[in-house]
């Protein structure tokens, strides 16, 4: 009788085990049925940082240190023309610079590159979807020990270990866009921000960077890795 309900009981076992595999076969066919529907997968708040815009601080900070400048501390008194390894950025077809209260508008010459790709992919981007003709905006980039420090008082995720202080690194605005005379259709800033975040994507995959999205800050935190 022992024997009798033991093998009963393996039996319903198998069962179960069946049903749960028979369902999770079936929610995958029709995951990936929807997928083939739309096209492409559908974005929800966050999940461009959950699966690939995640790189933190500890992985821009390696590649600012092996690429990057030697952090300079203070302006007082400094030429940033006169530094070694440092290119100045200003407005242009591809991106705008912000008003930088915390930074000044310098780059290493592979970090200019760097910017300079992503304004135009990100211009290319637009035009595949056949959407006007939009800027970047530059929100960051190099930033004194000083500036970091200050900094620090006013924003709390500000970090005193910063990339910034080598010039491979800089933000640019997820939230907000210069919008240039063109043709095509409107698209909105949150369409844009998943626009850049695809760019970025793309060029991470290629180790041209490393990125990191800031919801607080509203920008992407983006770090040359040459």
């Amino acid at each position: 009788m022992a024997k009798k309900k033991k093998n009963y009981l393996k039996g319903r076992v198998r069962v179960v085990l069946a049903g749960v595999g028979a369902v999770a076969v079936l929610a995958l066919v029709l995951h990936l049925c929807y997928r083939s529907h739309t096209g492409k997968d559908q974005w929800t708040k966050g999940k461009e940082k959950e699966f690939y815009l995640n790189d933190y601080n500890d992985a821009h900070l390696r590649a600012a240190q092996k690429h990057g400048i030697e952090p300079i501390q203070s302006r007082d008194g400094l030429d940033f023309e006169s530094v070694q390894g440092l290119e100045k950025i200003s407005d242009c077809d591809l991106y705008a610079v912000d008003n930088l209260t915390h930074s000044v508008p310098y780059l290493t010459h592979n970090a200019k590159l760097l910017l300079e790709r992503i304004g135009q992919d990100f211009q290319d981007s637009l035009a595949a979807r056949g959407a006007r003709k939009y800027k970047v905006i530059v929100t960051s980039c190099l930033r004194t020990l000083d500036d970091v420090e200050n900094l620090t008082k006013v924003n709390q995720n500000a970090s005193p270990r910063s990339a910034h202080c080598y010039a491979t690194t800089f933000d640019l605005a997820h939230a907000r866009y210069i919008d240039l005379p063109s043709d095509g259709k409107p698209i909105s800033y949150a369409e844009m921000k998943i626009v850049l975040g695809n760019v970025l994507k793309e060029l991470r995959k290629r180790r041209w960077c490393y990125a990191l999205i800031e919801e607080r800050q509203s920008c992407y935190h983006i770090t040359s890795r040459r």
